[in-house]
């Protein structure tokens, strides 16, 4: 049984706007890439989907010209969908400092997907310092794939939130009683129950080491729970922060934990 520690984990809060998908981007060696009406459940506005030709390896599919500097930021965030099976590695992000796209600065391995699945995955960016002048967001194919479509829809750069040392999180699918009477006329019958919505909250906490984090009175926070720096390893959704609870003790350091609700739709870890 493997044993993942949690030492390299942590929670990222917090969203800028990489790329909304609203427009086309360029297409490279892609045959188009298009506004496309294909989203994930629960969200507004368009995805880009990039159609690709069977081209061969090491080629920059697509790109959108940008302009950001997201030196501050840790990881990305992105919805994506393939219309076949992904390994990870095979395709990648790119960030670079011209906007043709040619010269990638961050080159972010897109992790494992199953066909025609919207996923929102979380990729690592490393030592994001010289991400002061990110000109182009892109999309590479290593792999020679064949002929496929790919999707992708809310690029956003998250920050980690400081001094965090642990969280938490419950998720749930509420039921609903269906018993009706003829359930009720059996003999010892027992009630009958049908799943209804789901639910997610938890509440993370840690040093303070920054500003404090704000309650979330109008709108939300891109949230993102991660187990450790591997791939897949992290649940990510929405979330409104609901409680902030500062602690200072005389004989120990400051201390602050935060409560969430989340909303929508919860990714769940994969790995």
């Amino acid at each position: 049984m493997a044993v993942i520690p949690g030492r390299k984990g942590g929670v990222y809060i917090g969203d800028e706007t990489i790329e909304d998908t609203s427009d086309a981007w360029t297409a490279d060696n892609a045959s188009t890439a298009a506004t496309d009406a294909d989203i994930p459940t629960g969200t507004s506005g368009t995805s880009v989907k990039i159609v690709v030709p069977d081209i061969g390896a090491n080629l920059l599919l697509a790109h959108e010209v940008i302009s950001l500097n997201i030196s501050d930021r840790d990881v990305v965030r992105l919805w994506v969908k393939c219309s076949i099976s992904l390994t990870a590695g095979q395709v990648q992000l790119i960030l670079d400092d011209t906007a043709t796209g040619l010269s990638p600065l961050k080159l972010m391995d897109i992790p494992a997907l199953s066909s025609g699945t919207w996923t929102r995955i979380l990729l690592d960016m490393g030592d994001a310092s010289g991400l002061t002048a990110v000109l182009a967001v892109g999309v590479k194919q290593v792999a020679d794939l064949g002929a496929y479509n790919l999707f992708v829809k809310d690029i956003q750069a998250v920050s980690i939130v400081d001094g965090i040392k642990s969280w938490n999180l419950t998720a749930g699918v509420e039921t609903l009683d269906s018993t009706d009477f003829q359930d009720g006329q059996a003999t010892n019958s027992g009630r009958t129950f049908i799943s209804g919505l789901s639910n997610w909250s938890g509440s993370f906490e840690g040093y303070k080491d920054a500003v404090p984090l704000e309650l979330s009175f109008s709108s939300t926070v891109a949230i993102a729970l991660a187990a450790s720096q591997t791939a897949g390893q992290a649940w990510i959704g929405d979330a409104y922060i609901t409680n902030i609870t500062p602690t200072a003790p005389v004989d120990g350091i400051v201390t602050y934990s935060y409560d969430f609700q989340g909303t929508g739709l919860l990714e769940v870890a994969s790995v």
